[in-house]
């Protein structure tokens, strides 16, 4: 059994370098590391005609430019659009969701009355199947605290003084 893929060399690096690789080899990783597409996020049109979508949108291309995000990038442009639609919608859904009661309210129903009609225009299955697509995406777009903490590889730490004397005596790869 050959053994697992390798690690990207940003997240290697984020994880301590625990294999101990050598500065060229993870070098060598990076350079040869595929990247598709470019930091020039273009709205797709179906997108730019939805109010909250387009609304979303911004928010979270602002999140990626804001702090410097180099994973993401135009290749993603399908997912951000099916997250921003996706939320939306379920925007559109608790806010019919909320109509919909103050109608049943004004109308002075039952309780479980208004639970029958819910029921049957089941708002609760709608808005459950949109919040749990919501919170899949956002993990895959790393917009959630645990995924940005998890996953997120942070740039290295400046070097030292120590470790610059160490490489210029040839102790690079200590």
């Amino acid at each position: 059994m050959p053994g697992r893929n390798a690690l990207p060399p940003q997240l290697h690096i984020h994880k301590g370098n625990p294999n101990r690789l050598t500065n060229a080899e993870l070098k060598r990783r990076q350079d040869s590391q595929i990247k598709l597409g470019d930091n020039n996020f273009i709205i797709p049109p179906h997108i730019k005609n939805n109010i909250l979508a387009s609304k979303k949108w911004e928010e979270v291309i602002g999140i990626y430019q804001e702090n410097n995000v180099d994973f993401a990038t135009s290749a993603d442009t399908g997912l951000i659009a099916r997250y921003c639609m996706t939320w939306a919608e379920y925007m559109c859904l608790l806010k019919s969701k909320e109509e919909v009661l103050k109608i049943f309210n004004l109308k002075k129903m039952q309780p479980h009355m208004i639970a029958k009609n819910m029921n049957k225009l089941q708002y609760e299955n709608n808005l459950n199947k949109k919040s749990e697509l919501l919170l899949k995406m956002e993990g895959q777009l790393f917009l959630t605290p645990l995924a940005k903490v998890k996953n997120i590889p942070m740039k290295p730490a400046a070097e030292t003084e120590q470790e610059n004397m160490l490489d210029q005596l040839g102790f690079e790869n200590v």
